[in-house]
This record gives structure tokens, C-alpha cells and sequence, in this order.
């Protein structure tokens, strides 16, 4: 069957003089005014909001504002000044019962907090039970004669509880119907409270208090008084001394502008230490009741002019010796302490600031708090819960919170994001977490055990990295809960958008020999990532003796025939062994299945039959402990046996280079493509579509070829093959002709069958004919520019033998994966641009830097970011694009740093003409170098 593909129709400038329908008029009378714009704004870059719908003002082809719809919020999100603002279902750590299901309050894909299903009650027969947090109870609720939740009693359950302890005599006490409260009917009359002496079961009775006082309550003065029911002590007109009788009186900073400065010498010294130092000297004390509930920051500088140790404690509560709870103790060897803290709002606490001696001073001491609205995982006491996480899991926002203390890897650990990870299992995990700064940025990785924070519980990890990831490895125990930070090693270094991954290791064979990687549900090839170095107690039949070995565990789902290759990924040269074992026994093994050896390559394969079910053990290993073994990579497939495949469709071709063909390829494989007259798709099958020099051979030269992924088509219906299809990328016109093959590998890509037009094997003569033509010349986007703030720019190249007038000329762009193109159009004024030469439009607003090496300065061509499609016509015909038109990619296209955002891209100095098909999927990596945001100095030449 032959397939053609219909022609693209270049005629979108037939659009143009019909979007120009909508602009608004410029006045004729003195040329600078513009009248009859519907909806006027004042100032470009500006934003409103008309509904639910976000405008922001532009400048359109006539140089009049007007506003454009920009963004329509989500479903049940607002608009609200200029921005889509979310509707939150739910507040953060909220539950609630829905039906017999627990439901948590979380953060949606949208940003959004929403209420997310978390415990059926139901699967455990129970139910549930809000009435204060959500929590699963026993039996049928109130009336069965157990308490549950939040009764007081129920029935007979009475919690233990008699007439006495309600203060009444003698008798048969009750519960209510509402399981909220005692009946006391059948009691008798209670003692004579109120003549001033206690009678059982009275603890008080009006003067007569047991001769108990306040300080027998834990307070530290006032007058105690009975309760008029004689059954409990009254503490209302109880105190704690105040601020001042045992210590310097504190200063109100509650209202103060930060920084705030008190100045003298302060030299009170409690006459009780804390956690961080138990002998304080020198101290000032302030008083700070803060109006929101939040996290702050609390930066304290002491100005002697001596070098003093700095102290710095904050108390909940005003109580002074004995103090209230100790919420932070700081310990610094500077004249400067800070540390962050959660507070509530509308509670009062006590800040001391201290040196540690008597021989240091302190001296017009300074202080600034600071509040951070609360995101997820900025403080520890606000760290994001991953327990439940799907990974990887992404939080969004700046994290610039600085912990109390460092930890080992680095001393003065910044712009912290903390999470807390509850495992169910015990296993070997392993942590990855990256910075999405824009910065550059070295990161550190700490994992601690428990979530003590300030002082920290045992730090079990801290890893230091040069780059905006870092990771770590070691065994957690299942149920413990653990606390991890991730931070940066300077303040001026941003944690922007932190993305975190957790993955486990079971440790089921790990107590004789090293823990075996489980790849049993893993998506092959799978890369294992660091240098495995054990050497066994005991060798394998293909290599004595065995080093630096890695370990795999694999249970399979089916029983056949198997294909099991590994690759080591040392940069040195290195033998490798590969062992097969039935069962996970380690030292000594249990039977040996297979044992390979690859005596001059990186990598091994073997075949080997396996039973569904059964557990096998496999080890990759090298032969010597001069070589290494690096990120190893692994691949277990089904193994099938290529009956016959051809390249069925386009036999013989011919296209523009850098273009792309659909291409078709049959396939035989006995007991599979049989199976049924529809696709018979198997994870094992893997066909690809390729193209290579004219006469050579992909079987044995392998550089020469490139080889493009094809998927089985599901509308073929055979009873004997499959169809397999997919797009070759056609290489460049210089090397043209070319041959086309297709390959096909049974066991998942460890090894291939190479297929011509008419089968297997494969044969030059019947190979497939492709014919690679090279467009003409024509005005291109040489070098885009999406860098900070309003630094965007393009520019153009003629790449032609001849002058261009640029008046033909426009740019059309397609927001944020829109189809249609947006009402503002930018036309290149008159100018005649020489053969070879480039012109520079740069956006109004761009800084004086970029602005210096620009032609023009227009806004309706450099209005874009970095999911913006853009098409480039002269003459109404498509030239040039980038992007690709209809589709959203979310922030960009490509891949840092070739990619559309936070970056500056060159066109390759080879190309001489544009990507005319605007349609297909985008990568600039395909034709242009990326470069570094705000990289200005290659703009006005090209190549």
C-alpha cells in the first residue's frame, strides 16, 4: 500500500489585512493622538482585569495602547488586579469526615490548596469521626458503649468517672444522649461548699485552699481562690513575675521601624542560662507581640567595638527566671546572630541577646525582624510533608530562610527548603533534590533523623555539590520520620522552584553482601547512578576474581526467554562479567544461570529462560580492581526472534533537508504479530527508521547512520505482520543521496535486525533511496533573545544573494500555544537590507546594554516569552518560525541552556534558510546554540 502526504498550504498572510480590521485608528489631525480605541489604557506592560479574564496594555500596529486579553484564569480561580488569584477550597493542615473517607487539605496541580481523598475508614471498619481533627473511630458512634473521638462517655463507658468527681455525694452517675456530658440526677447532694472547710470530696472551699498558693500551680505569684463548685483551685488572679523584677526590663518592639537601635551598655546577667549557653552575660532583652501569624527572621548586631560571642534565645511568653519554652538558642562566634523562627500573631515573646563572658560588652545592640509569608517547606516547622508525595515533587516560590545553625558539609547553610519524609518501609533510599535557580548555584543535601529543629537531631547525611543538584544515600527505617534540608552555600545564591526525588532500594539480600537494586518494575534501560567498588567473598565461574560489582534483583511477570545486557559508563577501559543466579541468596550463591565475559568492551548480554514469579539475582562486575564501576546501566526485555521485516513506505524519497518523512516498516515475528489480525505491541519490540551514507552498511558502520524511534500503527490489520511508523529526520542536502533502512531489535534494544525493502538480512542493493534537496535562501531569525525583565530581542539575517525590502516583511505570534495568531503584528519599516547584513528589533523597554546594539525599538515583535510561538512571512509567504504553533510546552521549548526562556539562542552559521513548517514538534537544539541570559554581544553579525 503506497501512502502520500498532502501538501502544506503556506497562505496564512491572507490572515493579515483581516486582523488589521480590529486595530484601532490613529487621528489625522495632528498625527500623535490616537482616538476611537475601544477600552484605552496609558502605559504599556500594564494590567486589568475584564472578568475573569487578564489584560494587560499594548501597543498595536498603529502605535496606539490598547488593552489584549493575555490569560483566562482557571475554574473557580478570580481575577483579582491584574493576576489569576486562586480559590482555595480548603486552609493548609485542614481535615474533614466525607462520608467514611478522611480527606486532607493539599496543594493542587493548579497552586491551589483543594480538599484530596487520604484514609477510607471503611477499609479498616471503622469510621469517621470530625469533630475536632478527622480521625477513623471504632463501633457505631455515640450509644454504643465505647467512647470514641471526642466523647466524654458513652453508656456504660462513664471513663471511670463517679458522682464525687463531679462534686456531688454518693450515687449512680450517667452519660447523656449526646455522649457530651454526665448526668448527675442520681446523685446525691454534694458536701457544704461554701463554709469555708473542706469536706470530701471537696480540694477546696472558699479560704480554706489546702494551704496551697500560686507557685503550687507553676506560677510565680498572685492569690489562689477555690472555684465556687469547691471542686477545683481558681488561678485567674495567678502571675508570672514580669519582665524586669528578675531580669532587665524588656523594650516593646512590637511596633517599632526595623532596624531598631537602643543605645548604652547592657550588662544584666540572669541568674539562669539557657540551652545554647548556660552562663548569658550581658544581655538586652526586647518584648515583640507580632499581628500575623508567620515566619520571621530575627537578626540581632552587637556594636562594641571589642570581639564578643553572640547569643541569641527567644522565649514564648514573658515569663522571666523561670523562663517560658525555649523556642530558639543560637550560638555564634560573631558580633551578629540570626535565626528564623515561626510566631503567632497576637502572642507575646521575650528575645534575650547575650554575650557568653563577662569580659566582652554589649553595646547599642540592633535588631530586625523580618516576616516571610508561609509557603510549604521554608521553615522547619512548616517543612513540606513528602510522605505521600508523587515524585518528583516540585514546590513553587523563593525559599530565603536561613537556619539557626549549619551542619557539617557547610557552616552557614542558606536560602533553605526543608521537607519531612516518613518511609513505611525499611530500605536503602536514595535523595536527589535540585535548585530551578536561574543562578548558578552549589547545593547541599542534609538528611536528619527525627524533626528536632534548632538544635537539630543526628545529622545521618550532609553532602556538598558544585552544581544545582545534589544527592544521597543511606537506610531509613520504616515509620521513623526523618527531616531533610536543602539549602545553598551563599545568601546572594536564590532556591527558586525545588524539585525533590525519593527512590528505595530493598535491603531483603543486603546483610551478606551489597543491597541488590530492585529493577523488576523499572522502565528499561535503567542507569544506576555512582561507583560501586564491592568486591564478593566469593567469584563466579566467568570471572576470578570478582571487583567492583554492582547488584540487581528482578522478578518477572511472564516466564520465556529473556535477554539481560548491562553497560559500564567508566571513562576507563574496563572488562566486564555478567552473572545470572536463580533465587537471592548472596555468599554463597544460589544457582548459577548464566556467567558472560566481554574481554575488551564495557558492556555484557546474555540469554537466559526465566519463570514468572521466581526472584533472580543478577551481578555486573569487572575483572580487575584497576578498573571502576560507574553509573551502570541495565536492560532485562522478553526475547523474540525476528522472523522477517522490510521498510515498506516511501521506498525511494526525495525532501528539503532537516525535514521530516513518515515512514512505514513491516515486521514478522512467529507467536506475536500472528496472534491476532490487529497490533500486536510488545514492550520487547523496539523499531526504528534510518538513514545513512549511499553503499554503506548499518550493520557494520554504525557512526554513520542516525536512527529516529517509530511506534506501531494501531489502524493496520494483517493476520501474518505488524506496521510499525514513524517520522526520519532527513540529513543535510551536502551528503545527499542517502540510503533508508529500517531495524528492529526482540529484546528491548540489546540487539537489532537490520531490514531493507524486501527483508532480512540486510542487503545494499535493496536498500531504500533517499534524495536530500537544500530550500533556497531566504530572510531568517538569526538570534533571539528571552533574558531578564524586558531584555527580548530579535534578529534578522538576509541570507540571500540580494537586497531585501523588509517592508514585505512580518512577524505573526501565537500565545501561549494559541492556533490563531495574536491582533498585534509587527511590519518591518521601509528598509532595504543589503545581502549579508542583519537588522536588530529589540524591545521599548529593554536596558540601555542590550538597546545599544539595536535597530529598532518596537514592542508588538518583542512582546514573547518563552512558550510563545513566532512566524516570520515576507511577501505573504511563511519564511521562518520558531516554536511550534497550537502548542503549549508550559515554560519553553528545549533544554537548558538551548531553550526559549532565560536564555539567548543562535541560528547555526550553516543555515541559510528558515523552518517553514510551524506545525511540527520544536527543538532548538535542532539549529540554534544556547548561550546565557542577557548574552547581548553576538547581535548585528551573523554567522
Amino acid at each position: 500500500m503506497t501512502r502520500k502526504s498532502m501538501p502544506r498550504l503556506a497562505a496564512l498572510w491572507v490572515l493579515l489585512p483581516a486582523l488589521a480590521l480590529g486595530a484601532p485608528a490613529c487621528s489625522d489631525d495632528d498625527g500623535d493622538v490616537c482616538d476611537n480605541v475601544v477600552n484605552p489604557c496609558d502605559t504599556v506592560d500594564t494590567v486589568s482585569c475584564l472578568g475573569n479574564t487578564v489584560q494587560t496594555c499594548t501597543e498595536n500596529v498603529n502605535g496606539c495602547l490598547e488593552w489584549a486579553d493575555t490569560e483566562t484564569c482557571d475554574t473557580g480561580d478570580t481575577c483579582t488586579d491584574g493576576e489569576c488569584v486562586c480559590a482555595n477550597e480548603c486552609a493548609t493542615g485542614a481535615s474533614q469526615c466525607d462520608g467514611d473517607m478522611i480527606q486532607l487539605c493539599a496543594m493542587g496541580a493548579d497552586g491551589c490548596y483543594e480538599w484530596a481523598d487520604d484514609t477510607d475508614c471503611a477499609d479498616s471498619g471503622e469510621s469517621c469521626d470530625d469533630t475536632s481533627d478527622a480521625i477513623c473511630v471504632t463501633g457505631a458512634g455515640c450509644g454504643n458503649d465505647v467512647r470514641e473521638g471526642t466523647e466524654l462517655c458513652d453508656g456504660d463507658d462513664l471513663d471511670d468517672q463517679t458522682c464525687e468527681d463531679e462534686n456531688f455525694g454518693p450515687g449512680t452517675l450517667a452519660c447523656n444522649d449526646t455522649c457530651d456530658g454526665y448526668i448527675t440526677t442520681g446523685c446525691s447532694a454534694a458536701a457544704d461548699c461554701g463554709n469555708d472547710t473542706i469536706e470530701s470530696p471537696e480540694v477546696c472551699d472558699g479560704t480554706d485552699l489546702d494551704s496551697e498558693d500560686c507557685t503550687d500551680h507553676g506560677f510565680d505569684e498572685g492569690t489562689l481562690g477555690c472555684a465556687s463548685n469547691c471542686g477545683s483551685f481558681d488561678t485567674s488572679s495567678c502571675t508570672y513575675f514580669d519582665p524586669g523584677i528578675t531580669c532587665a526590663a524588656a523594650t516593646d518592639i512590637s511596633s517599632a521601624t526595623f532596624p531598631f537601635t537602643l543605645t548604652g551598655t547592657f550588662d544584666d546577667d540572669p541568674t539562669v542560662g539557657f540551652s545554647c549557653d548556660a552562663s548569658a552575660t550581658n544581655v538586652v532583652w526586647y518584648e515583640y507581640t507580632p499581628t500575623t501569624t508567620g515566619n520571621y527572621s530575627i537578626d540581632a548586631t552587637n556594636n562594641t567595638t571589642d570581639w564578643a560571642y553572640s547569643r541569641l534565645v527567644v522565649l514564648d511568653g514573658t515569663g522571666c527566671a523561670p523562663y517560658d519554652t525555649e523556642l530558639l538558642c543560637l550560638e555564634v562566634e560573631d558580633y551578629v546572630a540570626n535565626g528564623s523562627i515561626s510566631l503567632t500573631g497576637g502572642n507575646t515573646y521575650l528575645i534575650a541577646f547575650f554575650t557568653d563572658g563577662d569580659d566582652y560588652s554589649m553595646t547599642n545592640p540592633e535588631i530586625h525582624i523580618t516576616y516571610y509569608p508561609s509557603i510549604p517547606g521554608d521553615t522547619c516547622a512548616n517543612a513540606e510533608d513528602l510522605t505521600s508525595a508523587t515524585f518528583p515533587h516540585s514546590l513553587t516560590g523563593t525559599f530565603p530562610l536561613e537556619p539557626a545553625t549549619g551542619f557539617s558539609c557547610d557552616t552557614t547553610a542558606t536560602n533553605v527548603v526543608w521537607y519531612e519524609f516518613t518511609p513505611s518501609t525499611s530500605a536503602i533510599y536514595t535523595i536527589d533534590a535540585t535548585n530551578n535557580s536561574a543562578d548558578w548555584a552549589y547545593s547541599r543535601l542534609v538528611l536528619l533523623d527525627g524533626t528536632g529543629c534548632a538544635p537539630y537531631d543526628t545529622e545521618l547525611f550532609c553532602e556538598t555539590s558544585y552544581y544545582e543538584t545534589a544527592s544521597g544515600s543511606t537506610f531509613l527505617e520504616g515509620g521513623n520520620t526523618y527531616l531533610i534540608a536543602f539549602f545553598t552555600d551563599e545568601a546572594y545564591i536564590s532556591m527558586e522552584d525545588p524539585e525533590i526525588y525519593i527512590s528505595s532500594v530493598a535491603v531483603d539480600a543486603g546483610d551478606v553482601c551489597q543491597a541488590p537494586i530492585d529493577i523488576s518494575s523499572e522502565t528499561f534501560p535503567h542507569q544506576v547512578s555512582g561507583t560501586f567498588d564491592e568486591d564478593p567473598t566469593t567469584s563466579f565461574s566467568c570471572g576470578i576474581p570478582a571487583t567492583n560489582t554492582v547488584w540487581f534483583e528482578y522478578t518477572p511477570t511472564t516466564t520465556g526467554d529473556y535477554a539481560v545486557g548491562a553497560t559500564n559508563a567508566t571513562t576507563d577501559n574496563a572488562w566486564s562479567r555478567l552473572v545470572v543466579l536463580e533465587g537471592t541468596s548472596c555468599a554463597p550463591y544460589d544457582t548459577e544461570l548464566a556467567c558472560v565475559v566481554d574481554n575488551t568492551g564495557l558492556s555484557a548480554m546474555t540469554t537466559v529462560t526465566l519463570t514468572a514469579g521466581t526472584t533472580y539475582l543478577i551481578a555486573f562486575f569487572t575483572d580487575d580492581d584497576e578498573y571502576t564501576m560507574v553509573d551502570p546501566t541495565i536492560t532485562v526485555s522478553p526475547s523474540y526472534t525476528i522472523g522477517g521485516c522490510n521498510l515498506q513506505d516511501p521506498v525511494t524519497y526525495t525532501g528539503d533537508e532537516y525535514t521530516s518523512v513518515m515512514t512505514y516498516g513491516q515486521l514478522y515475528i512467529a507467536g506475536l504479530t500472528d496472534a491476532t489480525t490487529g497490533p500486536d505491541a510488545n514492550a520487547a519490540i523496539i523499531a526504528e527508521v534510518g538513514a545513512g551514507p549511499d553503499g554503506s552498511d548499518p550493520t557494520t558502520d554504525f557512526a554513520d547512520w542516525d536512527w529516529y524511534p517509530t511506534v506501531i500503527n494501531t489502524a493496520y490489520v494483517d493476520s501474518s505482520d505488524d506496521e510499525y511508523m514513524g517520522n526520519l529526520i532527513l540529513p543535510a542536502g551536502a551528503g545527499s543521496p542517502y540510503d533508508m533502512a529500517y531495524r528492529v531489535s526482540g529484546d528491548g534494544g540489546l540487539s537489532w535486525t537490520y531490514c531493507d525493502t524486501v527483508d532480512t538480512p540486510y542487503t545494499i542493493a535493496d536498500a531504500g533511496d533517499l534524495t536530500v534537496t537544500v530550500p533556497p535562501d531566504t530572510l531568517i531569525i538569526s538570534e533571539y533573545i528571552e533574558g531578564s525583565s524586558d531584555n527580548k530581542a530579535l534578529e534578522f539575517y538576509n541570507a540571500t544573494a540580494a537586497d531585501i525590502d523588509l517592508s514585505t516583511c512580518q512577524v505573526l505570534s501565537y500565545v501561549n500555544g494559541s492556533s490563531t495568531p495574536a491582533a498585534t503584528v509587527y511590519t518591518f519599516p521601509a528598509v532595504n537590507l543589503a545581502a549579508g547584513n542583519t537588522y536588530v528589533v529589540c524591545n521599548t523597554a529593554s536596558n540601555a546594554t542590550l538597546q545599544a546594539y539595536c535597530d529598532e525599538l518596537n514592542l508588538a515583535a518583542t512582546n514573547f516569552n518563552g512558550n510563545d510561538a513566532m512566524e516570520l512571512y515576507c511577501g505573504g509567504v511563511l519564511v521562518d518560525s520558531i516554536g511550534q504553533v497550537g502548542d503549549n510546552p508550559g515554560a519553553f521549548w528545549g533544554t537548558a541552556p538551548t531553550r526559549t526562556l532565560n536564555a539567548t539562542l543562535r541560528r547555526d552559521g550553516s543555515r541559510t534558510y528558515g523552518d517553514t513548517d510551524s506545525s511540527d514538534a520544536y527543538d532548538p537544539a535542532t539549529e540554534w546554540s544556547g548561550y546565557a541570559q542577557d548574552t547581548f554581544d553576538g547581535l548585528g553579525t551573523h554567522p
